[in-house]
């Protein structure tokens, strides 16, 4: 795989490369991994804590599935998306209907199958660290996409993805710990 980023993109040693994370990512991958997740919003007084799964189905399907404290699933397939709250379907889409869930189901799609050239369309990619502790920042190159999303950053060991955290644009912040 070919993968090129702007000069000054990735900020990381020469031995550890954007496309090695994600083949070493798409290779340390159970099909379904739990999750803990804390949603920091502007609105509420308190923190909002969720568990749930993360299920990858072959070929092009990943399922978010948020089990407690309430039920719901986000299912990506392909490029259409699927969000069920208690097993009814609330809202169905495209994921380029909304700038914020596009880059994110890009990004999703690109941890699940191991590719990280399309990624450099959709994001500024900046790579720190070695392959025993890394950290990847990525900031939404869109404008539309920039008012809902300030900055993904995905941080782990080796080949395994140990923590999301989603800034939004509004000062929300939302932590996703993958649980080995």
């Amino acid at each position: 795989m070919l993968f090129a980023l702007p000069a000054g993109a990735v900020a990381a040693s020469e031995s550890f490369s954007v496309e090695q994370l994600f083949r070493l990512l798409s290779q340390e991958r159970d099909q379904e991994i739990p999750f803990e997740e804390t949603r920091v919003l502007d609105v509420l007084q308190a923190p909002m804590n969720a568990e749930g799964h993360v299920r990858h189905e072959p070929p092009n399907t990943l399922i978010r599935k948020v089990e407690r404290p309430y039920q719901q699933s986000l299912i990506i397939e392909g490029q259409e998306v699927t969000i069920k709250e208690d097993g009814r379907v609330i809202r169905q889409l495209h994921r380029d209907d909304d700038a914020g869930l596009a880059v994110l189901t890009r990004l999703l799609q690109a941890l699940n199958d191991g590719e990280s050239a399309e990624l450099s369309d959709y994001f500024e990619i900046r790579l720190s660290g070695s392959r025993a502790e890394w950290e990847l920042a990525m900031t939404p190159e869109a404008r539309a996409a920039r008012r809902r999303i300030a900055e993904v950053v995905l941080s782990g060991s080796e080949g395994w993805l140990e923590k999301v955290v989603i800034r939004e644009s509004n000062g929300d912040r939302t932590e996703t710990r993958f649980l080995r």
